[in-house]
């Protein structure tokens, strides 16, 4: 996690929050659909690794990113992010907990590559840096 955040730093630095969040996301989808078409461990680990760097990226950027869309508002904004987080936090392993007792473990863990996708999805609808903000009203 920390590697993974410090590393998110230097990666908004460089390359801003969009083109850092949409990496993240589909860094994320590849990793677990590389874990999820092996049976090699050594690959399986590795698809973990990733998408453990991955999505540790995506906390730090999604409060960024709310403060910027609420620039009027920027604590309410953050708030309704970090409920969401940690409900998704403790959801989450349920989820497919869940899925993987009716479906099968490698088809609850394919909710985790498509929730990269969606990231990725959302990533691309950030605003550029430097683009104008739009008033909170």
């Amino acid at each position: 996690m920390a590697v993974g955040r410090l590393g998110t730093a230097g990666a908004v630095r460089i390359f801003g929050n969009r083109i850092t969040l949409v990496c993240a996301g589909l860094l994320t989808a590849a990793g677990m659909a590389l874990a999820l078409v092996t049976r090699e461990p050594a690959l399986v680990v590795g698809g973990f690794l990733v998408v453990g760097l991955a999505l540790s990226s995506v906390a730090p950027i999604a409060f960024s990113v709310a403060g910027d869309v609420a620039p009027g508002g920027t604590g309410a904004a953050v708030s309704v992010v970090t409920t969401l987080g940690y409900g998704g936090f403790l959801l989450g392993p349920v989820l497919v907990g869940g899925l993987a007792e009716v479906l099968g473990l490698r088809a609850a863990l394919l909710t985790i590559a498509l929730a990269g996708i969606a990231i990725a999805l959302l990533g691309a609808r950030v605003a550029p840096e430097g683009a104008p903000k739009e008033e909170a009203g």
